[in-house]
């Protein structure tokens, strides 16, 4: 269980259909809509409301998602831990964090995969748009991800790796599970201003998940919108989310 869980989660955090109704940020019902075939509509096959933001979805064409490169550059922690090594060092089960404040931050995986208890910590980079530092965290039947703050080890618990807006005002993090239901599923929206991070909004969602996501501009997303048949097989089609 534990091997498909660390699977499921590193995809899911660099990226079950649950039976709740979906909420915004403020605990408001959203409708569901069903999925339109149509490529490049100009009417949303989605509306999602997190905190007093909201979220226009439209179908797009897999050409219009390519133009737009990927904002993801995985690599292993290794490499990531001898680039970013003035900022932090693993020792053996121990990710230590030189805080520039003077103070040294630890996180300590708890590696008995059969304990409740059971947590694992792997550095993901560094963020230099927002001044944080990116750890996929992996618990017992569960996960999420985590931004460190380099100057005193404050830590923010997130879905997902944040995707910064190219005006560094917003952080999208997003996180997807159709089938097992151990993370959310769906979208928090932050703010960034004066090296603050603070919650929008967030919302989770039934019939789709968010795949890779990446920003046209900085108020315009363009991301794989992942869905599953009637069978339970996956599929896949593109959408522009619009920011208002």
């Amino acid at each position: 269980m534990k091997c498909n869980l660390l699977l499921l989660t590193s995809a899911l955090l660099l990226a079950a259909c649950n039976n709740q109704t979906p909420r915004t940020g403020d605990g408001t019902a959203t409708t569901d809509t069903t999925v339109n075939n149509n490529i490049d509509s100009n009417i949303p096959i989605d509306t999602l409301h997190l905190g007093n933001k909201t979220l226009l979805v439209y179908t797009v064409s897999k050409a219009l998602f390519d133009q737009y490169p990927s904002s993801s550059t995985d690599t292993t922690e290794n490499v990531l831990l001898a680039k970013d090594s003035l900022l932090l060092k693993r020792n053996a089960d121990t990710l230590l964090f030189s805080l520039t404040n003077g103070q040294t931050m630890s996180m300590v995986n708890k590696v008995n995969q059969d304990d409740e208890d059971y947590a694992g910590y792997t550095y993901a980079g560094y963020f230099p748009a927002i001044h944080r530092l990116g750890v996929i965290a992996t618990y017992y039947e569960s996960g999420d991800y985590l931004l460190v703050n380099p100057a005193n080890g404050d830590t923010l618990h997130t879905w997902g790796a944040p995707v910064v807006s190219p005006d560094k005002k917003y952080l999208l993090c997003t996180s997807m599970d159709l089938a097992a239901g151990f993370v959310p599923n769906g979208f928090q929206l932050f703010s960034y201003e004066n090296d603050q991070v603070k919650m929008i909004g967030e919302i989770e969602i039934n019939n789709w998940g968010p795949g890779e996501v990446k920003w046209m501009d900085s108020n315009t997303l363009l991301a794989t919108y992942i869905f599953l048949d009637n069978d339970m097989n996956p599929g896949t089609k593109y959408v522009k989310i619009v920011l208002q």
